[in-house]
């Protein structure tokens, strides 16, 4: 492609990957016929509903979820008095009080009961 600085109305593209980036969308949200403008406003759109996600390659998510079912099971096994709220088991474990309540809701367990495994045992479907 050469630049002809003489004739306006010829645009060089350098962005041939986005292009092409922009057809596939195009093309994997049935929108034949539809012009480039067209195809970005329904692609910042689609944007949109993402804003406050973060895109993470599939082997770190996965990495990330092992991480987390690893630390579920420290949790739950790591030595804790029967009379002990939740949240203050996993806050002894090295974390504030607040960021023990938000772990204990990740984890998917009360941070307000007494009876971890009870709770984990409802969460699988089994009491």
């Amino acid at each position: 492609m050469t630049k002809d600085i003489e004739n306006p109305e010829t645009i060089e593209i350098h962005g041939l990957k986005t292009i092409h980036k922009l057809c596939k969308f195009g093309a994997d949200n049935n929108m034949e016929g539809c012009t480039f403008t067209e195809i970005v406003e329904r692609m910042f759109l689609e944007l949109k509903k993402l804003d406050g996600c973060v895109v993470v390659p599939e082997s770190e998510y996965k990495e990330i979820a092992q991480y987390k079912d690893l630390y579920k099971r420290a949790i739950v096994n790591a030595r804790k008095r029967k009379n002990q709220i939740n949240w203050a088991h996993v806050a002894g474990l090295g974390v504030g009080s607040g960021r023990a309540v938000e772990l204990c809701k990740e984890l998917k367990i009360d941070p307000h009961a007494t009876d971890m495994n009870a709770m984990l045992e409802a969460a699988r479907g089994g009491k």
